[in-house]
């Protein structure tokens, strides 16, 4: 399973890639995951999905990202950490087929809830410091305390995404 939101489901698309459907804030919400092999998510991917589950209606369950415990950051631990951070509801689950009690999770389980405003750490991850600013755009008082860190990637993302918001709502 890709990605489950447990009243809601999710459809499979060409084998690798789904399409996820919830609500959000009373209005259907879908993020579509395209994956490079069947059955894993990408690690900037899971971290967006992580960002926006909070906001599903029912718990979301992330599965088969256990790679992502080894990328820039331990982004498992890190999205357990910020997530609890603003009050969110966040446990780290181990769904996966081994038999071997002592294997590391390899999934996350996200409850619905509202973010309390917080500054977030990025662990100086970038794909942190991007995913986790899409709660900002719902949430006010959410920080992201070291921006600079997406200069790896995207130098202007916080420019960009500020700009794309001023041309959406006309602010």
């Amino acid at each position: 399973t890709l990605f489950r939101s447990v009243s809601q489901g999710y459809k499979t698309v060409k084998e690798r890639s789904a399409i996820a459907r919830f609500k959000a804030a009373g209005e259907d919400a879908y993020f579509l995951v395209w994956t490079t092999t069947p059955w894993t998510i990408p690690s900037d991917q899971a971290i967006t999905l992580a960002a926006i589950a909070p906001f599903a209606d029912a718990p979301t369950t992330i599965t088969g990202i256990g790679h992502i415990r080894l990328q820039e950051s331990d982004r498992m631990q890190a999205i357990v950490n910020e997530l609890t951070k603003m009050g969110i509801r966040c446990e780290m689950v181990r769904t996966g087929t081994s038999s071997d009690a002592s294997a590391e999770p390899d999934s996350l389980r996200i409850y619905p809830g509202t973010p309390r405003p917080c500054a977030l750490d990025t662990y100086e991850d970038h794909r942190m410091a991007m995913g986790f600013s899409l709660i900002g755009l719902c949430i006010p008082g959410i920080a992201i305390k070291d921006p600079a860190c997406c200069s790896k990637t995207f130098e202007i993302y916080f420019e960009v995404l500020e700009e794309t918001i001023v041309k959406k709502f006309k602010i």
